[in-house]
């Protein structure tokens, strides 16, 4: 049996393939079939096949019928791989496990291989083939062997190997036989292999489909669906048995179906569409790849990835980065507009200082002042947003400023809102502004009592909450740790898509002219943000709003950081002739400089200046002996506030400085006040501010 020859062992004389009689393979098969009646044995072989699926099966069957037909004992059959031109045995018989090893392959360009494709057939004894002994071929006794390949439409699929231990030769009825099978199969064994490989490509469709992450749909030219997916079904929320049929168009938004439909129009000029993103009717947004192809009727292949949380992030960031960018400009035109305020305060003090009781000026003089003040009001709100405010942290009680809050709203808000409470009596503490947390909170309720027209329930709700890591938490600030919730839930008229986007916006505003200034939540946002936590709104028009804040739990932190008083009235010089001390301002606005300075001078100082930090520097090293307090502006350029507080400290340790700012951010002015720094004043400061604070300083 030549497939019985190990590459390696070329011991098979050409002259028993070129005389392989009395049958010559390259016959047509249309031979057998006409002058040889055909076995019962084949003929139920033939029909056999037409149920059959699998071609091992096949190949199995058809073996054991020709070792029947010939009489002999044992055998393999080989098919030709299509790709290489190489010879594998597939399915083998009455065989040692050691001989088939040995001749299960042989290479497309081995001299066995090559002659099987040119078609010719062997029918010899065993001794021919081989002679050596102590082989396994040896071993495995084989006398007589025969080697029909089988053919279709000329060209050999497969080699029908059939053997014997016991049989000296092949007979001539055996022979007949064998070609006679081997004309009749080849046919059958094609289709066969074609079917099972066809199988093999719809299960690994299926497959790849079924297990795709995104949702997959065939749709025939106007968009009826003819096959889709799983994930498809979890996109739209429907099986896939109301899918098929269904016109895709309809699965998107009335909106979208227009755009669609164009789509479908081009598929003729233009056979794929990328990145196509559409809205469904309940929200979501997917994005969707087209492409055209050509089959026995022409489809469409479409792509589905439901993209709603993806965009839903993307927006939020822009928003956040929205956000930043106005907060920057908020934060400069609130301190550039306190410098200004500053100056005119200043100003308007001295001329309080010198009216008297009866001056026609002096109602001018509180008017300009009160309008000032006013000013300053609406800056600090504003730097409250820009979250560069003054913040004095102390461990406090949401709960505690849940109370002092509903305390005020008695006052505040129409007497048919009902303000209802749900606190948490186990709430963890907080450290806090519990001021610009009060004020934050009371905005936020001021704006829930306007949008409910005089009539409806407040809800405020407090409760301790544990956030574990995950990519949504950390994108939207949030960090692993323990935080307390506030909510602030409202029954009003609630907001529509555009306005909660603005929502968080300086200025903006939806009450009519005269009637706010648009900076309650914005303020609130700052402050929140400034205390490291987060703020969410959600609204429904016609069902109201709800204002959520994140703010990180202290635990059983009890240490009080910062904590500063006003006092209640300011203590005047007792004459101005009288000298109390020597002060150094140092600020780069020349306008507050002089303003301070004359008010420090009618209260009696000796008042040095300094238009920056290198200035003073030079100033206090001149004079240090004499200087009893410096007045530090912090946001200067070139040398900043706390590079020359450092610096001072350099000089002289026991320097008294009082610091002043607008506004300040990353906790600077409670780093400069842990590092020594006498107190704070906060700009635009009035004579009793400002008097206050330098006595506290200097005492």
């Amino acid at each position: 049996m030549e497939k019985m020859v190990h590459e390696d062992d070329d011991r098979v004389s050409s002259s028993v393939w070129e005389h392989a009689e009395p049958y010559d393979s390259e016959s047509p098969d249309s031979v057998y079939r006409q002058s040889v009646e055909p076995d019962p044995i084949l003929h139920e072989l033939i029909v056999t096949l037409f149920e059959i699926e699998k071609l091992e099966e096949a190949l199995d069957l058809c073996l054991r019928a020709a070792i029947r037909m010939s009489g002999m004992d044992s055998g393999g059959i080989y098919l030709v791989d299509e790709q290489s031109g190489a010879l594998d045995l597939v399915t083998h018989f009455g065989l040692t496990d050691k001989f088939v090893i040995r001749v299960s392959r042989y290479d497309a360009d081995s001299e066995r291989a090559q002659r099987i494709r040119r078609a010719k057939s062997l029918f010899t004894s065993f001794d021919r083939v081989v002679t050596a002994t102590e082989t396994p071929f040896e071993e495995e006794g084989l006398r007589a062997i025969a080697i029909v390949p089988v053919r279709y439409h000329g060209k050999v699929i497969a080699c029908l190997n059939v053997s014997s231990h016991t049989m000296e030769k092949v007979e001539e009825a055996a022979r007949k036989n064998l070609e006679m099978m081997a004309a009749h199969v080849g046919s059958a064994l094609v289709r066969i292999r074609a079917e099972e490989s066809r199988r093999a490509s719809e299960q690994k469709y299926r497959l790849l489909v079924e297990h795709s992450p995104f949702g997959v749909i065939i749709m025939d030219r106007t968009g009826a669906i003819v096959d889709a997916n799983g994930q498809t079904s979890e996109i739209f929320d429907l099986p896939k048995e109301q899918l098929v049929g269904t016109n895709s168009i309809l699965l998107f938004s009335k909106r979208e179906r227009e755009k669609i439909g164009r789509v479908f129009e081009t598929l003729e000029e233009q056979k794929k569409h990328s990145g196509l993103v559409f809205d469904t009717p309940d929200g979501k947004v997917i994005r969707v790849n087209v492409m055209a192809f050509e089959a026995e009727v022409p489809m469409v292949y479409a792509t589905l990835e439901n993209i709603s949380e993806q965009r839903r992030l993307e927006q939020q960031f822009q928003q956040a980065q929205k956000m930043e960018a106005i907060g920057r400009l908020a934060g400069g035109v609130a301190h550039d507009m306190n410098n200004v305020l500053g100056a005119v305060m200043g100003a308007a003090s001295m001329l309080k200082l010198e009216t008297t009781t009866g001056d026609p000026r002096s109602e001018d003089v509180d008017t300009i002042l009160s309008a000032c003040r006013k000013g300053r009001a609406l800056t600090r709100d504003l730097l409250g947003f820009a979250r560069k405010g003054k913040y004095i942290k102390e461990v406090v009680s949401l709960n505690d400023v849940v109370e002092e809050c509903q305390a005020l709203l008695r006052h505040t808000i129409p007497k048919k809102i009902s303000v209802t409470k749900d606190l948490d009596a186990n709430l963890e503490l907080i450290e806090a502004d519990k001021s610009q947390i009060g004020h934050a909170l009371m905005n936020i309720c001021i704006n829930a009592a306007d949008a409910m027209s005089g009539e409806g329930v407040l809800k405020i709700s407090t409760r301790n909450l544990s956030l574990k890591e995950s990519p949504e938490a950390a994108f939207r600030g949030f960090r692993a740790g323990t935080y307390v919730e506030m909510k602030i839930e409202d029954n009003g008229s609630g907001m529509d898509e555009d306005t909660m986007e603005r929502v968080f916006e300086p200025f903006f505003t939806t009450k009519e002219k005269g009637h706010g200034t648009g900076l309650g939540l914005s303020m609130a946002y700052g402050v929140v943000k400034n205390h490291d936590g987060i703020i969410t709104i959600e609204s429904e028009q016609r069902k109201g709003t709800k204002v959520t804040l994140y703010l990180p739990s202290c635990g059983e932190k009890t240490q009080v950081l910062l904590t500063e008083r006003e006092p209640e009235k300011v203590t005047p010089p007792k004459s101005s002739d009288e000298t109390q001390g020597v002060i150094l301002i140092v600020d780069d606005e020349a306008m507050i400089r002089n303003s301070v300075k004359r008010l420090l001078e009618k209260m009696g100082y000796v008042v040095l200046t300094a238009a920056g930090g290198r200035d003073a520097l030079k100033v206090y090293d001149e004079q240090k002996e004499q200087i009893s307090l410096v007045i530090l502006d912090l946001i200067m350029p070139e040398m900043d506030g706390t590079e020359t507080f450092y610096a001072l400290k350099n000089i002289d340790a026991e320097v008294r400085i009082l610091l002043s700012s607008g506004y300040s951010k990353d906790n600077k002015i409670e780093k400069l006040l842990k590092s020594g720094a006498t107190g704070f004043v906060s700009k635009p400061f009035d004579l009793k501010g400002l008097s206050d604070s330098i006595d506290k300083a200097l005492n």
